[in-house]
């Protein structure tokens, strides 16, 4: 699905995206979305020895389980989104106020979806 011979965080960040995208078509493409973002997980798990781009750098382990909790609000699964958000946001660092803002927006969907 993503280039073998890229960075790590690149790989990782272009399998989020297609999970992503096969997210948003809601269930008839969640097998392929969780897929996805295994793959991102795994690749983030590599070195390669290459540095990543600049505009990767944001990339971390955390990366995976935000964009994980996001597909699944997006999938109508709001108990796992809740469980694997709760448990990324509570690592995230206040200082990325801005990023973990946004991200607690999706926490607060799934929990609006689990009441519904």
């Amino acid at each position: 699905m993503a280039e073998r011979g890229a960075p790590p965080a690149v790989r990782a960040l272009l399998l989020e995206r297609a999970a992503w995208a096969y997210a948003s078509e809601r269930q008839r493409y969640q097998i392929e979305a969780e897929r996805a973002l295994e793959e991102a997980g795994r690749a983030l798990e590599e070195s390669s020895g290459e540095p990543n781009p600049g505009w990767a750098l944001r990339v971390d382990r955390l990366e995976p389980q935000i964009m994980t909790g996001r597909c699944w609000v997006a999938l109508n699964r709001p108990v796992k989104a809740v469980a694997v958000l709760e448990d990324a946001l509570s690592e995230y660092e206040d200082t990325h106020a801005r990023d973990k803002s946004l991200h607690t927006t999706w926490l607060s969907e799934a929990y609006l979806d689990a009441i519904a």
